[in-house]
């Protein structure tokens, strides 16, 4: 998926929740990697979700997501994608940035996409 021939399979997607994430990209990326598992009858792809702190994560229409941890269980080889990057607050949107950067370099991985809210956007 998406150019690069997988390392292997299933082709890891680790999704990273940030507060206030829009659950429509989550799931329009979930669903055709599940789809393609069934009609193919075979793991394809797998995913994960993970936050900050391995907590729950409320998404913008208050839905609470469950993680399958914190930013620690990113499994070597995922490709992360990042929901939400919180260009609204430059210091956790910093930290979270270098922080996943130094996973995608310490972890043999990279990262495809990131979601990003700007409120100053949102209110035009």
């Amino acid at each position: 998926m998406f150019g690069d021939k997988p390392k292997q399979l299933p082709q890891h997607f680790a999704l990273i929740m940030v507060p206030e994430f829009t659950m429509m990209p989550v799931t329009s990326a979930i669903e055709p990697m599940r789809i393609a598992n069934r009609l193919s009858e075979k793991a394809l792809y797998k995913w994960t979700m993970h936050s900050v702190d391995g907590k729950p994560v409320a998404a913008s229409n208050s839905i609470l997501a469950m993680v399958d941890g914190d930013l620690t269980a990113v499994p070597e080889h995922a490709t992360i994608i990042v929901y939400r990057m919180p260009l609204d607050d430059p210091q956790f949107y910093g930290r979270l940035k270098d922080t996943v950067v130094k996973m995608a370099e310490s972890l043999d991985t990279h990262m495809l996409a990131v979601d990003t809210f700007n409120a100053e956007t949102a209110r035009a």
